[in-house]
């Protein structure tokens, strides 16, 4: 688990295979400093940067998903999510594919793996 505070480069941010003992750099996501991530139960790595970004990766370091954030992200969390598209399938498996971040201190930006063109933002006052 990520946490702001612990800020990494992206130049030198690495995924590291506990199993195969492999290296595999996170190269060219980011151009700036990374400042929150989290890992869902399907190996996805969602991080969040200071130039405004969310990219979600595979273990093997390849982009998966990306969006733009209006503000910094901070707070990156995976969880369970019911949506209609699924419900519409007949589907009543869970998985954590919804990363939740804080943006700008006031925003919850929900980010769906299975729907990243409807993301949704809830803004507190």
């Amino acid at each position: 688990h990520v946490k702001r505070g612990d800020h990494m480069k992206a130049a030198r941010m690495l995924i590291y295979n506990h199993s195969t003992g492999r290296k595999v750099p996170v190269l060219g996501k980011h151009s700036k400093r990374i400042i929150c991530g989290a890992w869902n139960s399907q190996n996805v790595l969602a991080l969040g940067s200071e130039d405004r970004m969310l990219t979600c990766s595979s273990v093997e370091g390849d982009t998966i998903r990306s969006a733009n954030l209006r503000y910094d992200p901070e707070l990156a969390i995976f969880s369970e999510m019911k949506s209609t598209a699924a419900a519409s399938r007949g589907s009543a498996v869970l998985n954590d594919s919804t990363v939740s971040f804080v943006v700008g201190r006031k925003t919850l930006f929900l980010f769906n793996l299975d729907d990243p063109e409807n993301p949704i933002e809830l803004a507190f006052q």
